[in-house]
């Protein structure tokens, strides 16, 4: 799937004939009306997601139309709010710098429709919690390994 910099670019002098992966920084409000317009994309439903601060993942499906709030996670654990809105002509993704790199490096192979470039975002978001949650899991066992007490955790589960 093509990438295109949508803040550099514009959606008037981009005409892809293929599905794109348009990248926005959040701050980008200025754009996203004109490349939503351009993939095809729901603009309301954008607009309504940039304008409200997420916790929680959230999605919206719309006569064909799918706007998802998913979170990346960065290399210390943090979620990172991220906005993909699917229409015809590809997928619109709103996030913040730090996550584009990888978002850059998951679609980049896809050769297909917009959906699978959405599927390939939130297989990534998914590999990335999955990494997360392994390396708190690591640090959990190696607190409850060092608690001291009567008897610790670990040593509980070998008397048992």
């Amino acid at each position: 799937m093509k990438l295109v910099d949508g803040t550099t670019d514009s959606a008037q002098t981009s005409s892809p004939t293929a599905p794109v992966c348009v990248l926005l920084p959040p701050t980008a409000a200025e754009r996203l009306r004109e490349w939503a317009r351009a993939l095809g994309v729901d603009v309301s439903a954008a607009e309504q997601f940039q304008g409200s601060a997420h916790r929680v993942p959230l999605a919206q499906v719309d006569d064909g139309r799918i706007s998802v709030v998913a979170f990346a996670t960065d290399e210390l654990g943090r979620s990172i709010a991220v906005q993909l809105h699917v229409g015809d002509g590809g997928v619109l993704v709103l996030c913040p710098e730090e996550a584009m790199g990888a978002i850059r490096e998951a679609v980049a192979p896809v050769d297909g429709d917009p959906e699978d470039g959405l599927a390939a975002v939130l297989l990534l978001f998914a590999q990335q919690s999955e990494q997360a949650i392994q390396r708190l899991s690591t640090v959990a066992l190696a607190l409850d390994q060092n608690t001291t007490g009567l008897t610790s955790g670990a040593e509980r589960r070998a008397i048992s």
